[in-house]
C-alpha cells in the first residue's frame, strides 16, 4: 500500500515542505479536538485503533442522503484524513477503551529516503501515518526539488534504485503484430468489471463503466462504490488513474481521484496513455502527479492468461515502470480483446484478476 500513498500525497510536498525546513516539521505539533462540532451526517472512518468521525461536508465536500458513511481501510481518502487530522476537525474515538480523544499532536518522522507524518494520541502511541516526502538527501535538502533555478538542490542526485515488486520483463524485439488499442481497451457504457485483487479484507473489488460529457468531449471512466451514498473511487480503479477518452483512435487520459472532481478538470490537462498502434518494444513516457512523475508503458507481447481455471485468449501485455526520483517501481496488465483489464499486477503488489464481467439492466 505504501506505493499507492506515494502518487497521492507526493504533490503535496511543493506547498508544504519548500516554505519551511524539513527538520522544523519533525517536531511534534499539538492539535486540540475539543472545539470540533459534529454534524448530523458524518463520515466514520473505522481505522486501526481508532475510529474517526468527519463532517460529511468536511470529508466528502458535499452532504449525502444518507446520514453516516462508513468507511474502512481500503477505502480512506488519505489525503484528507491527514488535513483534516491537522486541523482537528475530526471526533476520535479510541478503541481500547472506547474514550474520546481531547488531544493529539503530530510530526515527520524521517527514516532513511523518506519522512512519513505520525499522529499520536497523548501517551505518544502512533494510531495513523502516511508518506509524505521521499529522496531526502540531508537534514535540509529534499531530492525532489522545484524546476525553479533558484530553488534547484545543489547536491548531486543519487543513483536511482530498482525496487521491482516483481521480475522485470522485456518485449519479443522483431515482432511487427502490432495491436490497436481501442479493441483491447472498449469503452462499454454500464458494464459492471468485478475482480479479486486477494486482499486482507476478503472484498471484491466492482467497478462500473460510466460515461459523461466534459467540455464538448465524451469520456468514460469506471467508477468503484464502496457505498451507494458515498465516494466513488475513480484514480484507483485503472490503470490510467482517472478518467480517459479516444481521439484518433488513441487513448488520453486525465488525472481524477473521485467522481466529484471530474467536473473541475480541464480537457487541457489530458496526456497521451496509449497511441492508436503498438508493436512489441513500443514504449511512451506518460507523465503523471500531474506532471512531477512519469511512467513508462512498453507493450511486451500477446499471451493466454488463466484466471481461476478460465483461460482468457490472446491479452496483450504491457510492462508498467513508474520514475520516482531515486527507484523505480515495476508493474504489469494485461487487455483483452473487447473485455478490456483481464489482470493487473500493481506495483504496490497488489493483484487485481478479473472475476466477473455484466451489464444490469
Amino acid at each position: 500500500m505504501k506505493h499507492t500513498v506515494i502518487i497521492i500525497l507526493c504533490c503535496c510536498f511543493c506547498s508544504s515542505v519548500y516554505s519551511q525546513h524539513i527538520w522544523k516539521d519533525s517536531l511534534k505539533t499539538t492539535v486540540h479536538l475539543n472545539s470540533f462540532k459534529q454534524s448530523k451526517k458524518v463520515v466514520r472512518a473505522e481505522y486501526g485503533k481508532v475510529v474517526m468521525y468527519f463532517n460529511q461536508l468536511d470529508y466528502l465536500k458535499a452532504e449525502v442522503a444518507k446520514d453516516t458513511v462508513i468507511v474502512t481501510p481500503k477505502y480512506l481518502d488519505d489525503a484528507t484524513v491527514v488535513h483534516l487530522l491537522k486541523k482537528g476537525k475530526v471526533k476520535i474515538l479510541r478503541r481500547s477503551d472506547s474514550s474520546i480523544v481531547k488531544t493529539i499532536t503530530h510530526h515527520l518522522q524521517r527514516y532513511v529516503r523518506e519522512c512519513e507524518r505520525e499522529f499520536e494520541f497523548e501517551d505518544g502511541e502512533t494510531f495513523f501515518m502516511q508518506l509524505e516526502i521521499i529522496g531526502i538527501i540531508d537534514d535540509l535538502t529534499p531530492l525532489w526539488w522545484p524546476t525553479d533555478s533558484s530553488r534547484q538542490a545543489k547536491d548531486s542526485p543519487v543513483a536511482a534504485m530498482n525496487e521491482f515488486e516483481y521480475e522485470e520483463e522485456q518485449p519479443i524485439w522483431g515482432d511487427k503484430k502490432g495491436i490497436k488499442i481501442v479493441d483491447y481497451f472498449p469503452l462499454a457504457p454500464s458494464t459492471y468489471y468485478v475482480y479479486t485483487d486477494h486482499n486482507s479484507y476478503g472484498e471484491l473489488d466492482t467497478n462500473q463503466c460510466k460515461t459523461r460529457n466534459l467540455q464538448g468531449q465524451d469520456i468514460f471512466y469506471f467508477a468503484e462504490c464502496y457505498d451507494k451514498f458515498g465516494l466513488f473511487s475513480v484514480g484507483t480503479t485503472m490503470f490510467g488513474g482517472g478518467i480517459y477518452f479516444y481521439k484518433n483512435d488513441s487513448l488520453f487520459t486525465i488525472e481524477v481521484n473521485y467522481e466529484k472532481d471530474i467536473e473541475e478538470k480541464e480537457l487541457a490537462e489530458c496526456v497521451l496513455l496509449l497511441p492508436s498502434f503498438m508493436t512489441p518494444g513500443d514504449s511512451i513516457v506518460v507523465p503523471f502527479d500531474y506532471g512531477t512523475e512519469k511512467k513508462i508503458f512498453t507493450y511486451l507481447r500477446n499471451e493466454d492468461v488463466e484466471i481461476e481455471n478460465t483461460i482468457h485468449r490472446n491479452c496483450a501485455k504491457f510492462k508498467i515502470i513508474e520514475c520516482w526520483p531515486g527507484t523505480n517501481y515495476l508493474g504489469y496488465i494485461w487487455l483483452q480483446k473487447d473485455v478490456g483489464l483481464i489482470k493487473w499486477m500493481r506495483s504496490t503488489g497488489k493483484i487485481d484478476e478479473l472475476k466477473d464481467v455484466f451489464i444490469k439492466e
